[in-house]
């Protein structure tokens, strides 16, 4: 059937006898952004909310992070303290039981301390003049290691987010990042007209 220039076509479906597809008026469909689309809105808007939530978490909960590292590094060194105490009580004690019951160790004791000896006691100097001056059988104390200190970079990053001008622009710039991704990247909602 042709048709002449500039005349619209009427067609009804009785008139379309399978040569042509029927399609809906075009304000009945919505509008489907492509895949790809989709998900470099999606991934933009992960991203860029992400880095903006890192941010305001960071301001937020670093400082109190350090704090709770530091009172556990010297809760860690006030137990080494107190057991390195005990140790040094239990190891007096024994000693003090021991110069008490043993003549031997009472009479090296009496020489230390006073300098008494018998005469039947004999002394050997060290011949080493590197050997360490202590006199012997003095209880050293007993010493453990520290514990390691905490994290560092934690703790420098820590001291700079508590200054004030850091952390007002960091929470500026986080919510800024937040706001920005919702704005750029938030899904397209489209409303049907009814």
């Amino acid at each position: 059937m042709a048709q002449q220039c500039g005349k619209k076509a009427d067609s009804s479906p009785e008139e379309n006898n399978g040569d042509a597809p029927v399609t809906a008026p075009a304000d009945s469909d919505p509008v489907r952004e492509p895949i790809t689309g989709r998900f470099v809105r999606y991934a933009g808007l992960v991203l860029l909310c992400g880095v903006g939530m890192g941010i305001l978490a960071a301001v937020v909960l670093l400082p109190p992070y350090a704090e709770l590292l530091r009172t556990r590094h010297n809760k860690e060194c006030e137990a080494l303290r107190l057991k390195e105490a005990e140790r040094t009580i239990a190891a007096m004690d024994r000693y003090g039981e021991d110069v008490v019951s043993d003549p031997l160790l009472t009479r090296r004791q009496a020489w230390n301390t006073m300098g008494l000896k018998s005469e039947n006691d004999v002394i050997v100097k060290s011949q080493n003049p590197d050997e360490k001056k202590t006199a012997p059988l003095t209880l050293s104390p007993i010493k453990y290691q520290d514990p390691p200190l905490p994290n560092p970079r934690i703790m420098h990053l820590a001291g700079k987010v508590q200054q004030p001008k850091t952390q007002r622009g960091m929470i500026m710039l986080g919510v800024l990042m937040v706001i920005t991704s919702l704005l750029l990247f938030a899904p397209l909602r489209q409303h049907r007209r009814r």
